[in-house]
């Protein structure tokens, strides 16, 4: 082998180790940019400061957004915290089922859930309820089937072929009644729907309607 056939091999040479050393040096960039998340660990919010160091441990079933929970409940936490003279754990979780097992459990003092888990609750655990709210003296609520105004659907029946958005499974307002309309046409939902999701929340349901991301949805009348 001449000079000129050993100084080509060592150019391929130093080529392929500048090779080697980029790739692993972008593999480590790479590496060194990943986020990992942990969606085992929940977040707990220590919610109001009381009187005395005992801790209540509370929850709210996912009737909306996190952000919306802590809104709307901050002032039945602010009440209790201010009777009690103790201090509030608010634990949040994404389904009414997770509110469910966490109360099975004896992981909270109290929650506060929808009528729907309350009764598998009941079932499996035998649920106790404190109390019920009253809006304007009445403790009944309403729930309503919502589309767009440009979707030409005017009843439910229009919906039969279309995406539909559901809140949760064991929601009354968001799941079980309109499953229950659907089932007294003698259909299931998985052939009446072309789509089913589920948003975990009336007001993600509201603007997955509003977004197209579905043709239509049910919510609670207090969350419009």
């Amino acid at each position: 082998m001449n000079i000129k056939s050993i100084n080509k091999v060592k150019y391929f040479f130093f080529i392929f180790i500048v090779f080697i050393l980029s790739c692993f040096s972008c593999q480590k960039n790479s590496d060194e940019k990943k986020v990992r998340v942990d969606f085992s660990r929940k977040e707990e919010i220590h919610f109001l400061p009381g009187g005395s160091g005992i801790l209540l441990k509370a929850a709210v079933s996912a009737m909306v957004s996190p952000k919306e929970n802590f809104f709307h409940y901050s002032e039945n936490f602010n009440y209790i915290s201010s009777k009690t003279g103790k201090k509030i754990l608010f634990k949040q979780r994404k389904s009414y089922r997770e509110v469910n097992e966490l109360l099975h459990h004896q992981e909270l003092d109290f929650a506060f859930i929808c009528s729907g888990a309350y009764v598998e609750a009941k079932w499996d655990f035998d649920a106790e309820i404190l109390a019920i709210p009253q809006i304007k003296g009445e403790t009944i609520y309403h729930a309503y089937i919502v589309v767009r105004k440009d979707s030409n659907l005017d009843r439910f029946e229009d919906l039969k072929g279309h995406s539909f958005a559901f809140t949760d499974p064991l929601s009354n307002t968001g799941c079980l009644y309109p499953r229950y309309l659907v089932k007294e046409m003698n259909q299931s939902e998985e052939k009446f729907f072309s789509q089913i999701i589920y948003t975990h929340a009336h007001d993600y349901s509201i603007q997955a309607v509003e977004n197209k991301l579905v043709d239509g949805a049910q919510c609670r009348q207090s969350y419009f």
